[in-house]
């Protein structure tokens, strides 16, 4: 019952295993620039595999014309 009463809203502002919502509001864009951050990193570290250019950066609005040339060019 312990870990429940972390949960149970007891005044003040609601929290969810210790932490409030404005804890976690201010936390946001910490969250946002190391997810932002993992994407494109992880986009880097795959490019070189040609499925990963044909499925994913050859769909990229504005980029993906260079990958969709590349992938027609290993597919040949």
């Amino acid at each position: 019952m312990a870990g429940f009463s972390s949960i149970v809203y007891r005044g003040g502002s609601p929290r969810f295993l210790g932490i409030s919502v404005a804890r976690f509001i201010d936390w946001m864009p910490t969250f946002a620039i190391w997810g932002v951050t993992l994407t494109v990193g992880g986009s880097f570290f795959l490019e070189p595999i040609p499925i990963f250019r044909r499925d994913v950066l050859a769909n990229i609005p504005i980029l993906g014309a260079k990958y969709a040339v590349m992938a027609s060019e290993e597919s040949e």
